[in-house]
């Protein structure tokens, strides 16, 4: 019987041991993907600083579209406490709706009602707007194309951590709110920095320090959260 029950639980180890290992490939997996389809996203928000002028009216190709836009309208956004100035102005063209901008201070102090601008249009958005030696970019990122990696990553961030510290009984409800906080983190840092367009070694090695950090902190947050939920001991009986 000792015997039996030995190797009972020496299968029971190998089991957990098993799917321990499973959650870690398939999170380490997941994190990977998500981070190479951060890449193509951060690629697409900066496809038009390579791209070449166009050469016709109509183009078919992915070129940047050269116009000139009006302003219409400025004003200062003194914004909250702490919030900062924003300097914003409307742009019309003819080819297309009214857009708004947030330009540098001197930028702003550079143009008025009835200014016209320089304006460049990346699959028909404006792009770049440069007037009088100011230029000011604008890549457009979409927040919903950030959605389908930021949740391979906030998913496999639970399945690694799974992995790792294995499957805990007083873990019961915790990783919705532990891979929300990294996806939600993983959504913001990614549009961030997709739209700065910084370098891409220094873009990459921010996002992954990032993740990093919020996926520790997270965990950490768990963790704590966990020890609370242990039942403590049981009553002695007078």
């Amino acid at each position: 019987m000792a015997a039996w029950s030995w190797k009972r639980n020496e299968g029971h180890r190998a089991l957990r041991a098993t799917v321990r290992g499973v959650l870690l490939l398939i999170g380490l997996s997941a994190v990977a993907f998500g981070f190479a389809r951060f890449v193509d996203r951060y690629d697409e928000a900066g496809a038009y600083l390579s791209a070449p002028l166009c050469t016709t009216a109509t183009p078919d190709g992915d070129c940047l579209r050269q116009e000139t836009g009006r302003v219409t309208l400025k004003w200062v956004d003194e914004g909250g406490e702490g919030a900062g100035t924003s300097y914003r102005v409307k742009v019309t063209r003819e080819s297309g709706p009214t857009t708004t901008h947030d330009l540098t201070e001197a930028f702003y102090n550079d143009v008025q009602p009835e200014t016209r601008v320089d304006l460049k249009l990346w699959k028909g958005e404006v792009v770049r707007l440069s007037h009088n030696g100011h230029q000011h970019d604008d890549p457009h990122v979409s927040w919903t194309s950030m959605i389908p990696h930021s949740l391979l990553i906030g998913l496999g961030s639970v399945a690694i951590t799974y992995g790792l510290l294995g499957l805990r009984r007083e873990w019961s409800g915790m990783p919705a709110l532990w891979g929300g906080t990294v996806f939600l983190g993983s959504l913001i840092g990614s549009a961030v920095l997709a739209d700065l367009q910084w370098s891409f070694p220094v873009t990459l090695a921010l996002a992954v320090a990032a993740w990093l950090l919020v996926a520790g902190v997270s965990m950490s947050l768990v963790l704590e959260l966990a020890r609370g939920n242990r039942p403590g001991p049981a009553p002695r009986s007078a």
